[in-house]
């Protein structure tokens, strides 16, 4: 599937509000309000909504079917797209207001900070995320009831609307058809439980796999996942496949399950307030301790999504009706059966408790929460949003303080973009006063270092979308597939600009690339060359890529300084151990001092390469500059490419040894420097220690390429 065709057939040229969908299950959420605002609004597919954590490859596909089968417009942002922040500002330029169920993905683009933004409420329960201060950011919450906007108004604009998504449910417009593919599929002589769990430490799947299997010869046994649970947690979806269970995903509008069920069963999840809304008999399980919840449960933790925080606590209002009697509550697997047949029997005492909590939670049951959702939408759209509250300022001043008391640098958003506005501003002026028109400035020359075709897209993108004037630069590809010394030379030949950037075909250069390369090359305009460094994506950042960062450290002799890439500035001088400018995916070299080199006639390593350049630049009297300018390298680094690097490194150290002895002494690799290169890493934790393992490891396949090398001068030497 083309997305970038998805994109145009279903974009509506009239939206000025977009519903950013990033999951299947949302579109349910949105759909009845959606519908009162379709001719100014469309849904934004946001495939990068944990960047820069990649989402799996099917969930774009599954939301486009989705929407497809839904006949409603959309575009799509692609996980790709967030490199390119001129492509994103051309992407939300014709939007108003967005509407998200999270703060996450483009919501946060800076691009996207002065836009009005709704939250749609999409749950009640795990209070410690429903009520998160975050939503402080929004201008304006839609909320169900009394109960959630009593804390949402604390921060932020807040309006009672209802539960849009149970529109069609309180006004009997489900669609039979649908419902009836779910019935032909239960046994209409046996009573239908279904269970709805949530995901990671909070999930009961664990617990009662075993005990529903078991259920199932009594009861049809129906199970909805969490979408996390779909997607991060396979093993749970394994222990619940079973020809007696049927599973549903994400993409199951769950208001046609509720049709059919006699009976709901969950956990921790806030569709246990949605079975209160459909006024359905509930059993919730109570597996968690008051310690677990408070305590182990709000560590934080890695999950596939990134790095996440406690959802609930002892006293949130699902773990409270467990307690007081509106639910029937298990303590232990094996009372899950006893509890189904007991309240499929008498519900009563639980259905008036329901009642009373359904009253505090949801203030409407008319089938128009849609629109009047849809009609606060509009009116914040079209007017200022509202001053806000005193808590919001409290929670930004704690927030500062905190960021403060961590050493953390903290600015307003707002204020970083608009300091970013001003200094693109800036530097587009100088630009239009100094550089010449339809002449070109830079040749860009783009190295085939690998073969991966997706990276290479990506990255060619990235320089067919600076915010330098595209009529002064070119770029240069090895389209005739040369031999790398070859293409070098021609390339430099050709070039028609007065400097000439190489980057790898798999790194990604950031849109202001081509502007800071110019301005420190107007900065120091004798300097030979202007370089920056090289860094892997986050998702493919690994121990081998710690390496080479503890590595580049050393030149500096700051290697122990936590993230000191960041806090650098502009370091100038000719030293050629010293100074990390140089390599060839991120440089710019005056053409002036290019053609003056003398390149081999062939090369057989890239490092070998970048090091006789870099050499014969310096020794041409001027000295380098190195730019904390960072490229992204797409391409990730495995044991075998790490090994082929290292190898390649140690050629190149011994044959530049060997040409210049008075490199020798920054390039002497024996088991003496193995070790003492490697013992500064020797730390008691587990990353450091197997950090300590790959540097013994690397330096150990430099001092093989250095053998391998001598080996074959020595063979050569006895022929001649």
């Amino acid at each position: 599937m083309n997305k970038r065709d998805v994109v145009e057939d279903n974009t509506n040229p009239n939206a000025k509000i977009g519903f950013v969908i990033f999951y299947p299950f949302q579109y349910y959420v949105y759909k009845n309000v959606y519908v009162h605002l379709k001719d100014e609004a469309e849904f934004i597919v946001d495939a990068g909504v944990f960047f820069p954590i990649e989402q799996h490859h099917d969930l774009v596909d599954d939301l486009v079917v989705l929407l497809k089968k839904e006949r409603v417009n959309f575009r799509i942002l692609n996980y790709s797209d967030y490199h390119f922040e001129n492509y994103l500002e051309d992407f939300f330029s014709k939007y108003e207001t967005l509407v998200s169920v999270w703060h996450r993905g483009c919501m946060r683009l800076q691009c996207n900070i002065d836009k009005k933004k709704v939250h749609l409420t999409y749950g009640v329960g795990k209070e410690l995320t429903t009520y998160g201060l975050y939503k402080r950011l929004f201008d304006l919450i839609l909320a169900y009831g009394e109960y959630d906007h009593s804390f949402f108004s604390l921060y932020t604009q807040s309006v009672i609307v209802g539960n849009p998504k149970f529109d069609d449910w309180f006004n009997k417009t489900l669609d039979n058809n649908v419902t009836k593919i779910i019935r032909d599929r239960l046994d209409p002589d046996k009573q239908t439980v279904l269970y709805l769990p949530t995901h990671s430490d909070l999930c009961s799947i664990d617990e009662l796999a075993e005990e529903l299997k078991e259920l199932a010869s009594d009861y049809n046994v129906i199970v909805k996942l969490h979408y996390y649970t779909i997607r991060e947690e396979p093993e749970r979806v394994k222990k619940l496949t079973d020809e007696r269970i049927i599973l549903y995903k994400d993409d199951t509008d769950l208001l046609q399950l509720f049709k059919v069920a006699n009976v709901v069963l969950s956990d921790n999840s806030s569709a246990i307030f949605d079975a209160i809304l459909a006024d359905k008999p509930i059993i919730t399980t109570d597996f968690h301790s008051n310690d677990f919840l408070d305590v182990e449960h709000k560590k934080i933790k890695d999950r596939r999504r990134g790095k996440t925080m406690a959802l609930t606590y002892s006293n949130s209002i699902e773990q409270r009706i467990k307690q007081d009697g509106t639910t029937i509550t298990i303590h232990k697997p094996e009372e899950l059966s006893t509890q189904v047949n007991k309240t499929l029997k008498n519900d009563i005492p639980q259905k008036k408790k329901r009642r009373q909590l359904r009253e505090r939670l949801f203030s409407y049951n008319d089938g128009s929460s849609g629109a009047r959702a849809a009609t606060a939408i509009k009116e914040l759209s079209g007017k200022k949003p509202s001053e806000k509250p005193i808590f919001y300022h409290l929670a930004e001043a704690l927030e500062q303080n905190v960021l403060e008391s961590v050493g953390l640098r903290y600015m307003n958003e707002r204020e970083d973009y608009k300091r970013l506005c001003a200094y693109r501003s800036f530097s587009r002026g100088l630009m239009e006063k100094d550089v010449p028109e339809n002449e070109p400035v830079f040749s860009i020359v783009v190295l085939p270092i690998s073969n991966d075709i997706s990276a290479t897209k990506e990255a060619n993108r990235s320089l067919h979308l600076q915010e330098f004037p595209h009529e002064n630069y070119e770029i240069i590809t090895n389209d005739l597939q040369l031999p790398i010394v070859s293409f070098l030379k021609e390339s430099i030949i050709k070039a028609r600009g007065g400097y000439v950037c190489f980057i790898g075909n798999t790194c990604v250069a950031p849109i202001d690339w081509l502007t800071r390369m110019y301005m420190t090359h107007k900065k120091h305009p004798d300097a030979v060359a202007v370089g920056g460094n090289i860094v892997r994506h986050s998702p493919l950042y690994n121990l081998y890529d710690e390496f080479d960062y503890f590595e580049l450290g050393k030149k500096f002799g700051i290697q122990k300084e936590p993230k000191f890439i960041g806090l650098l500035y502009e370091i100038r001088n000719g030293l050629f151990w010293q100074n990390p400018a140089g390599k060839l995916s991120n440089i710019s070299y005056r053409k002036d001092v290019l053609k003056k080199i003398q390149l081999p006639q062939e090369m057989q390593t890239i490092q070998l390469l970048e090091m006789w350049i870099k050499k014969q630049a310096l020794d041409l009297g001027g000295d380098m500059v190195f730019t904390p300018l960072s490229v992204t390298d797409l391409e990730c680094q495995t044991s075998k490419s790490f090994f082929k690097d290292r190898l390649r490194e140690g050629v190149a150290y011994t044959l530049t040894g060997i040409r210049h002895p008075n490199l020798k002494k920054y390039y002497t690799v024996s088991i003496i420097s193995i070790v003492s290169n490697s013992l500064p890493l020797l730390r008691p934790n587990r990353r450091d220690m197997l950090l300590f393992l790959v540097a013994l490891w690397g330096n150990s396949i430099r001092l093989l390429g250095k053998y391998l090398t001598l080996l074959m001068k020595n063979q050569s030497i006895k022929k001649s």
